[in-house]
């Protein structure tokens, strides 16, 4: 499976050269890690009635600007983000 960025949609190109097409949600870039985070969505639901949400990274080091997958590492730095963003916002509006 390989994974492209391209401005505001995300393409995940299947074994067979297919690829499906997914909404870009934020981005972010880490001075921790000199990586920039990607969250992005299909708009589908989960079991819980959730919104599918994927989070890979570019690799601004290697700037061949394909989306890895994320590492335990990268999880606490995206759990930080998402923690300090949360609290700029109050009933769904930025504060």
């Amino acid at each position: 499976m390989n994974i492209k960025y391209i401005n505001e949609k995300v393409q995940v190109y299947n074994e067979d050269g297919s690829f499906l097409e997914y909404n870009v949600l934020f981005t972010f870039d880490s001075l921790e890690n000199n990586k920039t985070y990607v969250g992005y969505t299909d708009g589908k639901l989960d079991d819980n009635r959730n919104k599918n949400l994927f989070v890979s990274y570019l690799d601004n080091e290697c700037n061949d600007g394909l989306l890895k997958p994320i590492s335990k590492n990268d999880i606490k730095v995206l759990d930080k983000f998402l923690v300090k963003s949360m609290r700029g916002i109050k009933n769904g509006r930025r504060i």
